[in-house]
């Protein structure tokens, strides 16, 4: 029994002895951040066609799209650039006073930018209603982000080297990097051609069709061991 005894209070003199021993370690703990506006390199245009129940046989749809399909080829827009997705007909809107013998909906992708302007004018000018900006989009992404990592990283380090030297720190090194947040591509707000304003202002409206810029951004937890 007493040697027992003695092997544990051997035992917690050594924890003890080596419990004050070890330093605690020090940290210092920094985020990272880094922004970019970056111009558009593509941007979606949706036009919606309907056409009603058909009277006095009206063909509303197939005479809007030949003058589609001629302001493709008047920019020399190939037409693989144009989508056509056909939405539910006939009964499906009955409901709602009237029936549509043709609804479509049509995405025009734009990467002719200096054009943009202009080739919504002409869309306008052909009696095109209900045009809207869908999508920005931008080339390279993931290039885009690895630069915004990079410069988020350098701007944590630099924080990490201020809150050293205010500290009189000698030595620390990387420990770890945290990505905490995702890109976030934001363009700006979307501006909509109204059939009414279209009508009474003409071409003059397309402006409203402007483009933004795209926001992308990326935050890092970056944390540094103290020598």
């Amino acid at each position: 029994m007493k040697y027992t005894a003695f092997l544990l209070l051997a035992f917690f003199a050594t924890f003890s002895v080596d419990a004050q021993e070890k330093k605690p370690v020090k940290y210092i703990r920094v985020m990272g951040h880094s922004e970019q506006y970056y111009e558009p390199t593509y941007v979606d245009v949706h036009i919606s066609l309907q056409e009603k129940e058909k009277v006095n046989n009206s063909n509303y749809v197939a005479e809007k799209e030949r003058d589609l399909l001629s302001v493709l080829k008047e920019f020399g827009i190939d037409q693989s650039k144009l989508r056509v997705q056909q939405f539910n007909t006939g009964e499906a809107y009955a409901v709602f006073g009237s029936k549509y013998q043709v609804n479509k909906q049509y995405t025009l992708r734009i990467e002719d930018l200096k054009r943009y302007e202009s080739i919504i004018i002409r869309l306008v000018e052909k009696d095109f209603k209900n045009l809207y900006v869908g999508e920005y989009g931008i080339a390279d992404k993931a290039k885009r982000m690895d630069d915004l990592v990079a410069e988020a990283v350098k701007n944590g380090a630099s924080k990490a080297n201020i809150i050293a030297t205010a500290a009189n720190v000698k030595g620390f090194h990387l420990l770890s990097v945290d990505e905490t947040h995702q890109n976030t591509p934001i363009p700006n707000d979307l501006f909509i051609i109204d059939a009414v304003q279209t009508r009474a202002s003409g071409a003059a409206n397309a402006v409203n069709m402007q483009l933004g810029k795209i926001f992308m951004q990326k935050d890092l937890t970056m944390v540094y061991e103290i020598e």
